[in-house]
């Protein structure tokens, strides 16, 4: 079992591999099912247009969700907005 901290470096590893926002100012790890495993979901919002503390930063701001098994730390996929879960194929041995 890992810890939630270390749920949240593996989403933020997998956030520079994908290329996906990241905002250490607006996260979330939560606890839940993801196709019946048990797994962290690291939740944050890109920093939407700029940094001016403008209402439309929030209204533009887009939820990324990062899915990572609790028992050992797999990256089991992500999504962004509402469009749906990206999954991510096992790495093959």
């Amino acid at each position: 079992m890992i810890t939630q901290y270390e749920a949240l470096r593996i989403a933020k590893a997998c956030a520079k591999q994908y290329r996906l926002s990241w905002n250490e100012k607006n996260l979330t790890v939560t606890k839940g099912p993801f196709d019946e495993t048990p797994c962290f979901i690291v939740s944050t919002l890109d920093d939407g247009m700029a940094e001016t503390g403008s209402w439309m930063d929030f209204v533009f701001s887009m939820p990324v969700r990062f899915y990572i098994d609790a028992l050992n730390g797999t990256f089991l996929g992500y999504e962004a907005g509402n469009r749906g879960v990206n999954r991510v194929k096992p790495a093959s041995s």
